[in-house]
């Protein structure tokens, strides 16, 4: 029903993107400002605030409700994802099948769907992450380095647009796979391509990530992270299909369901272990 605001954190997320819509529409203005959070508050300068201002969505909330305008960035966000991941499968394998498996495995999943239902607006920049992870493989060809920019401009973008969660979840990873494609292959490559990468999206993120950086060193988020789970738990969410909002299937520590649902059925976690023990190749490996 796209007449309605959702629940849970919908209205949180409708209000970090409607200050955008209300500062250049009746105000005339960038949205800097955001009065009504927290009793004023730097809207661009928070980490999830005016998300939807340098973003490729901003037509359309200009253009549409809010109500609207979020659902068409959810399914924009969903369509950006399985294309990042199926171009990035593109490059281990020429399968068709597999690579629509791999985009319907990393998309459609049970973390995509209760992150969504529930509001989480952040949740929709981890489509970018296979992206980054294309641009950085192709930049690993002779005379293709400068592909780097490309991984580091979206990450960029994911600054830009809210991604609290996936940003350093994907800086991690492409550190990660660098350091071990490096040690890997045994040459220097992916340490250039890592270093370009970085050094491009932080510069091309500068307006927003040096903003937020400054409103939290006046205001900073300090939140204890206490909570751990074991393999029996993690088992659970990956392959019970019964996951829902406000329905535990097993027992964790703290939050609700959508919070730690992360289905995706015993075929995929058994692909994935046949993958640990038979892959070949060092970009496999």
């Amino acid at each position: 029903d796209w007449s309605t605001f959702g629940f849970h954190d919908w209205d949180v997320m409708s209000a970090y993107r409607y200050i955008t819509v209300v500062s250049l529409k009746q105000y005339g203005e960038p949205p800097w400002w955001h009065p009504w959070l927290c009793g004023g508050y730097p809207a661009f300068g928070h980490f999830e605030g005016a998300t939807n201002f340098i973003s490729p969505y901003l037509p359309v909330y200009l253009l549409t409700e809010i109500q609207k305008a979020i659902r068409i960035e959810v399914l924009g966000s969903l369509a950006v994802g399985l294309a990042g991941s199926y171009v990035l499968a593109g490059q281990f394998t020429r399968s068709v099948a597999l690579r629509t498996f791999v985009a319907v495995t990393f998309m459609l999943n049970g973390r995509w769907a209760l992150q969504t239902a529930t509001g989480h607006g952040w949740h929709l920049r981890y489509a970018w992450l296979p992206w980054v992870l294309y641009f950085f493989g192709r930049a690993q060809a002779a005379g293709k380095l400068h592909h780097a920019t490309f991984a580091g401009a979206a990450l960029a973008l994911m600054v830009f647009m809210g991604g609290i969660y996936p940003v350093p979840h994907t800086a991690l990873a492409l550190t990660l796979y660098a350091l071990l494609l490096a040690g890997f292959e045994r040459r220097w490559r992916p340490l250039a391509a890592l270093a370009i990468a970085g050094t491009s999206a932080v510069g091309l993120a500068a307006p927003k990530l040096f903003a937020v950086l400054d409103a939290l060193s006046r205001s900073p988020r300090l939140i204890e992270s206490t909570e751990t789970i074991g393999l029996r738990e993690l088992v659970v969410m990956l392959t019970d299909p019964d996951q829902a909002y406000g329905w535990f299937p097993v027992r964790v520590p703290a939050y609700g369901w959508h919070e730690w649902g992360l289905y995706v059925g015993p075929v995929v976690v058994a692909c994935l272990g046949l993958a640990v023990l038979f892959a070949r190749g060092p970009r496999e490996h």
